[in-house]
């Protein structure tokens, strides 16, 4: 009976329904810990991080999955560590080596698992393309993966087994400008991808102009490009999002997220005035030198006429003054968000702004936000939704 109700849950991932009748029939079957848990993990996933109710679902779930991880978990996979997900394992973190060594063993593990995160793979890619377990995987994670350039990239791609690859992670995996990213969308991967992450690679403006550019990527529902540390030059500045802005590719974005990039008020601008914001549901520009030339960027933000559908907004580490809080506060859009993340937001600098090239920290030596920018922000209809 219990691979049957897996099997219905793996057919359906993403509907909580098939999983909400397992709980129940765990219930009416002695069981009612496990039901417990995946009752409130279905919960937690629709949830905010600053909603009120997380706190006290996520330490409830911490405190079920420490008391009885070991048997939840699927068996016969030593050496492979497994994350939950709405009550069952969804994803697995292996090494490239393991792989290699036991194909087929995940092929054939039961449950929804969606997501496969790999470790030290850059010496194994030639056999880890090979390896028949990577069709079963909705989410490929590589991050830290060196790719020796863009032949490389291509082959990878091309050969590895990926049917229902949706999401492609590929943090601090040695990209430069374009070339790989093009080498991406020259194989069969790129059409089906609906979410990609590129952060900590040395992209900038020339490989978002790619991104933006591709029909292959046309598909892209989520796109993560953040700094990571990542030299000035090779930041996204404000051209890479007009980019982005003007593209008649990535027209479906419901996710963006260029935190600690360099857009500027300019980018900012050119962002939320194209209709390729219609779809946003969350936009995160934390760390981009907002207010640096001006206070006058958050009217950018709140005149949009394309941000109808958005929910979070993260705006941590730029600078907010009186007038950019005043119009804030003012948003009637508010009423519909979840959230507007302001932490570590700073008080403005005037109209002096600082070397192009300096990296943005809370240690910068400027001001917090000030009390009368705080009250002002708390004088809203909507205090609730702002984060500080």
């Amino acid at each position: 009976m219990h691979d049957a109700f897996l099997a219905a849950i793996a057919d359906r991932p993403d509907d909580d329904l098939p999983r909400l009748v397992y709980a129940d029939w765990l219930d009416e079957n002695g069981d009612p810990v496990r039901a417990e848990f995946i009752r409130v993990q279905i919960e937690l996933a629709k949830v905010s991080a600053f909603d009120p109710r997380h706190k006290a679902l996520n330490a409830r779930h911490l405190a079920l999955l420490h008391a009885h991880r070991d048997p939840w978990t699927l068996p016969h996979l030593y050496g492979v560590s497994q994350q939950f997900s709405r009550g069952f394992v969804e994803r697995v973190n292996a090494s490239a080596e393991w792989l290699v060594e036991h194909p087929g063993s995940l092929a054939k593990a039961p449950g929804p698992l969606r997501s496969l995160r790999v470790f030290a793979a850059s010496a194994f890619l030639a056999r880890l393309s090979e390896v028949p377990d990577l069709a079963r995987f909705e989410e490929l994670d590589l991050t830290g993966t060196t790719f020796a350039g863009a032949d490389d990239v291509r082959r990878f791609f091309t050969t590895a087994r990926l049917d229902k690859l949706r999401s492609l992670i590929l943090r601090n995996s040695n990209l430069w400008e374009g070339e790989e990213l093009a080498a991406i969308a020259d194989t069969p991967v790129a059409p089906r991808l609906r979410s990609l992450d590129v952060s900590g690679n040395r992209v900038g403006d020339t490989g978002v102009r790619v991104l933006a550019s591709r029909p292959e990527f046309a598909g892209l529902t989520s796109l993560t490009y953040r700094g990571d540390e990542i030299d000035y030059q090779m930041l996204v500045h404000a051209n890479g999002a007009g980019a982005l802005a003007d593209s008649a590719t990535l027209t479906r974005l419901t996710a963006l997220d260029l935190g600690d990039q360099y857009i500027g008020e300019g980018g900012l601008r050119r962002l939320v005035n194209s209709p390729n914001a219609a779809g946003l549901e969350r936009l995160a520009v934390e760390y981009n030198d907002l207010g640096d030339i001006s206070d006058g960027w958050m009217a950018d933000v709140v005149g949009s006429p394309h941000l109808g559908a958005l929910r979070e907004l993260v705006l941590c580490g730029n600078r907010l003054g009186r007038l950019g809080a005043e119009e804030l506060a003012a948003w009637p859009h508010l009423e519909r968000m979840w959230f507007v993340d302001l932490r570590e937001c700073r008080a403005p600098l005037g109209t002096s702004p600082l070397p192009v090239e300096r990296r943005r920290t809370v240690g910068d030596g400027s001001a917090p936000l000030s009390d009368a920018v705080r009250a002002i922000l708390m004088r809203s209809p909507w205090a609730d939704k702002f984060v500080l």
